[in-house]
């Protein structure tokens, strides 16, 4: 055993020689570096350049934090004075807004959407509130004041009181929210009526909303002493009319007349219209023609009817 380790471990003179110089090349390259290792001083920098990387820097990590639009990063973000009701997209960019709140706020002006104080823009969807606080002390609503001017010289123009049965059509459309369609309503919804009783009766008028009715309820009066000769000859005929026969010939009575005897005045208006497309009833079976006219409702207007 001795022997064969004395064998393996054991050097002749020209192998201890082979070591030696083999350990000192590698003892050289380790060191070479180390010897020739030059001399580089560290750049210096202009301060002037310092500054504008150390600003740069810091504007990319508040474009970063906050998910500004990559345009913006292009764009020297500052604060001036601007109308939030004109500034365009560009300007909205320079103020370092995102692309996506911009296209909220210009979608919003679109649709008609107005700023008129500078802490409205706090209720833009999307705009944080510390861009908001950054921004209100530049906002000038320019036109505020006289907007506010012109809207306070608009005076309303006075109204005046109607007499319902007797106004006349420019009358009626001088109301707020009254028309030339609706005055011509008015005017014949009153002649099939025969003079309006009450001015309630005018809210029935077809066209006339709960809110224009109310709108202009206190500009109405009635006077029954002052219904217009025609309405006066067409109750104290329809008065007669039903004193002396209370049935109706359906071939020639008028809706007016219809209503007068107590017959619904959208179904004394389908009574007319069906005579004048088909010609005149042969018998008071016929209104059974007319399709919303049940059994029913044909049981209770037949006293009221006759066919001549």
């Amino acid at each position: 055993m001795k022997s064969l380790l004395k064998d393996w471990f054991s050097f002749s003179k020209k192998e201890r020689l082979g070591i030696i110089a083999l350990l000192a090349i590698i003892v050289f390259f380790i060191m070479l570096p180390e010897l020739y290792a030059p001399d580089l001083e560290s750049p210096k920098l202009d301060s002037s350049i310092l500054g504008s990387l150390e600003s740069n820097s810091t504007e990319t990590i508040v474009s970063t934090s906050t998910n500004r639009h990559p345009l913006n990063d292009l764009l020297a973000k500052s604060e001036f004075y601007f109308d939030p009701n004109t500034l365009n997209e560009m300007g909205w960019q320079k103020l370092g807004i995102n692309q996506n709140t911009i296209r909220t706020i210009i979608n919003y002006r679109n649709k008609g959407g107005r700023f008129r104080h500078p802490t409205d823009i706090r209720k833009i969807w999307g705009l944080m509130p510390s861009d908001a606080d950054r921004l209100i002390p530049f906002i000038q609503i320019a036109d505020n004041l006289s907007f506010r001017s012109i809207t306070a010289s608009i005076v309303k123009p006075a109204h005046k009181k109607i007499e319902i049965n007797t106004a006349s059509a420019v009358e009626w459309e001088a109301l707020p929210g009254i028309g030339p369609v609706l005055a011509k309503r008015i005017l014949n919804y009153k002649e099939k009526l025969g003079g309006f009783k009450s001015i309630d009766q005018l809210r029935k008028t077809y066209g006339i909303s709960d809110s224009v009715f109310n709108s202009i309820m206190p500009l109405l009066t009635l006077d029954s002493t002052k219904i217009n000769q025609q309405s006066i000859g067409s109750i104290q005929l329809n008065n007669a009319y039903k004193s002396k026969d209370s049935i109706l010939n359906i071939n020639n009575a008028t809706v007016a007349q219809l209503i007068q005897i107590g017959i619904d005045e959208g179904l004394a208006k389908a009574i007319v219209l069906y005579r004048k497309q088909y010609g005149n009833f042969a018998q008071l079976a016929d209104l059974k023609q007319i399709v919303f006219i049940s059994e029913s409702v044909y049981q209770q207007i037949i006293p009221k009817l006759k066919v001549e």
